[in-house]
């Protein structure tokens, strides 16, 4: 009954990667890209935004980013709300001029 709980949760995790559609050998450049329920293997990810709402993802060890911003949504969104309130982040979520953002830092959906 020990190995219950993690055979279980390996199930769990099972599922959801086989369920997440399948993106493979793209180049997404300067565009949005929608990152939940999408599994993503060599992919390029140059400038642009990644949006997340905090559903199941994968992004694969041969994918790369440069210059790219994250968008959270929703639960995701609601969720830096969180980190920001306990001060566990080191940026201002709430920072409104893209100028001031450095390339890596969260953005909000207006």
């Amino acid at each position: 009954m020990k190995n219950v709980p993690d055979a279980y949760m390996h199930k769990l995790e099972e599922t959801a990667i086989t369920t997440l559609e399948h993106v493979r050998d793209l180049d997404f450049r300067n565009e949005t890209v929608e990152l939940d329920g999408k599994r993503f293997t060599n992919c390029t990810f140059d400038g642009g935004v990644l949006k997340y709402s905090g559903g199941d993802t994968e992004i694969g060890s041969r994918c790369s980013t440069t210059g790219i911003r994250p968008r959270f949504v929703g639960a995701a969104w609601r969720t830096v709300l969180l980190l920001h309130a306990f001060g566990l982040l080191s940026y201002d979520p709430f920072a409104k001029e893209p100028n001031d953002w450095p390339a890596q830092t969260p953005v909000a959906e207006d």
